[in-house]
């Protein structure tokens, strides 16, 4: 694919490429196969992301790869998790969390909050950085290709940008029309999406798409009943999850609009033990997640090119979420709500002339922040005021306003023939944490056609969000006529920004038509990291009138400095009839987190990791990719000390057969083919697993109608 990195591999993990590719059938080559629409070699592509201006994926800076429409479909990746987790240096520790489910780690550095996720350039994520689920609520049924830019990105876009950004480009085109999908399977999976465009005149196009999936899930004690013999009286394990979308984007000549929204629901009880939790309780987490967006595009003349991004976004925690565990008495007084919005502002230019180019722009963002609350008696849209349960002690609810200015400027451009420099920084005022600089140099050199080495140096900083800053949560018991309470999670609005530096050298090579090689190497140090810990002394007073005796708060603890390598693959081949395409990568991390006391590797992170696939497409109407992710074992929670999490092999399958006149196409998808029995890192502590069972063998079948 043009996707996944590459150097050389050894024997062994030839010998598994071969037995892979026997084991496959093929895929049809001649003309516009409905099966196969090709893919440019990756040096080709062009990309947006890494500048904030189209260029050939060869010229920007640092390491991005790139997720064509095409590999979307040849390995029937539904949402952006599914994608991640084959991708090199990431880690996704799914039924690991009860607010965000899963974890995601990237390059060694943990949290769903440091990777900015964008849709055509505009932030679809949480608007004020707070930690979400990346599950099925982003999914790609409307995706023409997913740009991944590994390392800080604060240098174009600011806080978030941390560990890297990820790009979901729409397809406007739509190469193979109008569609409609829809899928069954194992524990209850119901899934359907739908995506179209309709011309309204010259220049002018609506696109309209939207998803649905419901889930009951499996029941994870009969498939780990080790695991769950803690399962209290008259409780049964139940965690279904839900989630829908719709995006919709209107071009009219040189303006663009566009409204995306999400909707995910999934149990509190995620990665929680049975004993400290009611799984029958029917406790969900519901988070939306909107965005509307405008965007003027303008050209002066032709050195002189700029546009204008107007947006809004929200992140909602739904009123009825709620958890319902030991800490608040197995009952329904565990209401949570939370509300941030963002409105922002962008102009942009661009200057061209030759080899040289210089983008800047300016960002101006108002932000309103309530952050999640602590447990309520009632859902918030009842109305307030809120008293802790059993007690006549209000509970505080916070707010926060800030507002952000930021200026950002990159140069481009060519000293040499074979040699292209970037050289970029941005300056941001935040009303609450101050100012900050984050500088990057890049440097691309053309060692022959086909060989480019580049290096990059980057810096960011993550500035901690309101949910960071505010969260609280605990309960009181009544002694006498003192309301008292063992253990409180109280707020520091004192949280200073984490902090990144990262060098990264990388070399991609084409030695041949159909073969692509990548491989890099990159050391990084964070610091300010954000964790939670115990609080200096006791916050025994956090609440007026009542007396707390043990409090932790999230704080900035200490350093995380990781190094690591990654490489890959992709080989294209061909004969009469047929095609098949092998892919891979592998990579390492490892590295030191100082911090509460303690040296500890990366929490949540793999030491090792590779993925193995390949898809083989026959005679225009057969495809079928099976893919192999090897995971070695991974520290678990830094609260946990040293605590390791076994790895694991897990082999995935997708099958594709193309109907009568190309207008419909079956699928078969199984996912943990081999049904083994294997663990995530999950949240630890009393009343979580440490190692989080993950789901058996699931098979699904589905249908795709085009018109």
């Amino acid at each position: 694919m043009g996707l996944l990195q590459g150097v050389q591999w050894g024997g062994g993990a030839g010998a598994v490429l071969a037995l892979l590719a026997l084991a496959s059938p093929a895929h049809a080559v001649e003309g516009d196969a409905a099966l196969y629409f090709g893919s440019a070699p990756q040096a080709d592509l062009k990309v947006s992301t890494a500048s904030r201006r189209i260029e050939h994926l060869g010229a920007a800076p640092g390491t991005i790869l790139v997720v064509t429409r095409n590999e979307i479909w040849e390995r029937g990746y539904r949402s952006l998790a599914e994608l991640l987790a084959d991708l090199p240096a990431v880690d996704v520790q799914n039924l690991s969390d009860g607010t965000t489910n899963n974890r995601i780690a990237l390059r060694g550095v943990v949290g769903n909050n440091k990777l900015l996720i964008l849709q055509d350039g505009v932030r679809i994520s949480s608007p004020t950085g707070d930690p979400i689920a990346v599950m099925d609520n982003f999914p790609l049924y409307h995706v023409r290709q997913v740009e991944v830019v590994y390392g800080p990105a604060s240098a174009l876009y600011g806080a978030d940008a941390f560990t890297g950004v990820v790009n979901l480009i729409t397809d406007t085109e739509l190469t193979r029309g109008s569609e409609i999908a829809l899928e069954g399977g194992d524990f209850g999976h119901r899934y359907g999406h739908f995506n179209t465009i309709k011309a309204l005149g010259a220049g002018a196009q609506l696109q309209l798409g939207g998803h649905w999936r419901e889930d009951d899930n499996a029941d994870l004690s009969k498939h780990h009943p080790e695991l769950f013999t803690g399962l209290r009286p008259g409780d049964r394990f139940e965690q279904p999850s839900a989630s829908r979308s719709l995006n919709t984007r209107l071009d009219l000549s040189d303006f663009s609009f566009g409204w995306n929204h999400s909707r995910y629901s999934a149990r509190t009880s995620i990665g929680a033990k049975p004993q400290a939790v009611d799984y029958l309780a029917g406790a969900d987490y519901i988070t939306l997640l909107d965005t509307a967006w405008g965007e003027w595009r303008w050209r002066l003349d032709e050195r002189l090119s700029g546009n204008v991004v107007v947006d809004w976004s929200r992140h909602e925690v739904d009123p009825e979420s709620e958890f319902v565990n030991v800490f608040t008495g197995y009952r329904h007084t565990g209401y949570k709500y939370s509300k941030n919005e963002r409105r922002r502002i962008e102009p942009q230019f661009t200057w061209e002339d030759g080899p040289h180019r210089l983008t800047g722009g300016l960002s101006l963002e108002w932000l309103d922040a309530l952050p999640k609350t602590a447990n309520l008696p009632q859902p918030y849209d009842q109305g307030g005021p809120f008293y802790y349960p059993d007690t006549d002690l209000e509970i505080e609810i916070f707010r926060q306003r800030y507002r952000n200015r930021g200026a950002y400027l990159q140069y481009s451009g060519s000293p040499g023939d074979a040699t292209l420099v970037h050289l970029g920084a941005r300056y941001d005022r935040n009303s609450v944490y101050g100012d900050s600089f984050t500088p990057r140099l890049g440097l691309n050199h053309t060692l022959k056609p086909g060989a480019v080495l580049k290096y990059l140096y980057g810096e960011a900083f993550l500035a901690p969000s309101p949910f960071y800053a505010y969260e609280n949560y605990g309960s009181f018991y009544r002694d006498g006529a003192a309301y008292k309470s063992w253990y409180f999670h109280v707020p520091n609005p004192g949280l200073q920004p984490e902090r990144l530096k990262s060098h990264e050298l990388r070399l991609s090579l084409n030695p041949s038509a159909g073969l692509e090689l990548n491989a890099g190497v990159y050391r990084l140090k964070a610091r300010d990291i954000i964790y939670r810990t115990d609080t200096p002394s006791p916050a025994s007073d956090f609440v007026p009138g009542g007396t707390i005796f043990f409090t932790t708060h999230n704080a900035n603890i200490g350093t995380l400095e990781v190094g690591g390598a990654d490489a890959g693959f992709d080989y294209l081949l061909h004969g009469t009839g047929w095609k098949a395409r092998l892919w891979g990568n592998v990579s390492v991390a490892d590295g030191e987190l100082e911090g509460m006391g303690e040296t500890l590797p990366p929490p949540f992170v793999a030491r090792a990791k590779a993925n193995l696939g390949v898809t083989w497409t026959w005679r225009n109407r057969y495809q079928l990719t099976p893919r192999l992710r090897w995971t070695g074992a991974a520290q678990g929670p830094a609260d946990e000390g040293r605590v390791r999490i076994p790895g694991a092999t897990v082999v995935d399958l997708y099958a594709r057969w193309m109907g009568p006149a190309d207008r419909t196409e079956l699928f078969l998808r199984a996912d943990n083919l081999l049904d083994r029995r294997w663990y995530s890192v999950g949240d630890g502590g009393n009343s979580g697993f440490t190692r989080a069972p993950q789901e058996p063998r699931r098979v699904w079948l589905g249908v795709v109608a085009m018109f």
